[in-house]
């Protein structure tokens, strides 16, 4: 039986634990708390808190609809939605990765998500998946560049 010395296990391990950690990154801070802030605002009815999370170039892609382009047309668009509906809602991070200064993140809804018709009448359990890009801005904060979703 052939033996390797400790110091050749030593750099396996070494190099190995960094590439599980390349496969399964953590989610940064950052986007723990800004994914916090998009869900308070989202659940507030506040478009322009939610609109404060893009780029001014930002795109929303909502399925089956046209593209949004813009925070002020995103910020918009969220205010129709939030103009007859109250929205409670918490997600979570599925996966996450930075790439230099653009990453990903995708995740889903949790459960007990509701849409409420403001004129009254039953909650209607909502969620889904998501997928958002974000791009490092030059004082280093991180804003949504493209944002799309699943039912």
């Amino acid at each position: 039986m052939r033996r390797f010395p400790l110091a050749a296990v030593g750099l396996l391990i070494a190099v190995a634990a960094p590439l599980t950690a390349q496969q399964e990154p953590e989610v940064p801070d950052w986007a723990k708390d800004q994914l916090r802030v998009w869900y308070e605002a989202f659940s507030a009815g506040d478009a322009a808190g939610m609109a404060r999370q893009y780029a001014t170039d930002a795109v929303l892609l909502p399925p089956g609809e046209d593209p949004v382009r813009g925070r002020e047309a995103i910020e918009a668009f969220n205010q129709a939605a939030m103009a007859n509906t109250d929205f409670s809602c918490t997600g979570t991070y599925d996966g996450f990765q930075i790439m230099g200064a653009i990453a990903a993140g995708w995740g889903h809804d949790l459960e007990n998500c509701t849409a409420t018709p403001k004129s009254g009448g039953p909650s209607e359990e909502i969620g889904g998946r998501w997928l958002a890009f974000y791009e490092r801005q030059a004082d280093g904060s991180w804003l949504i560049i493209r944002d799309t979703w699943q039912d």
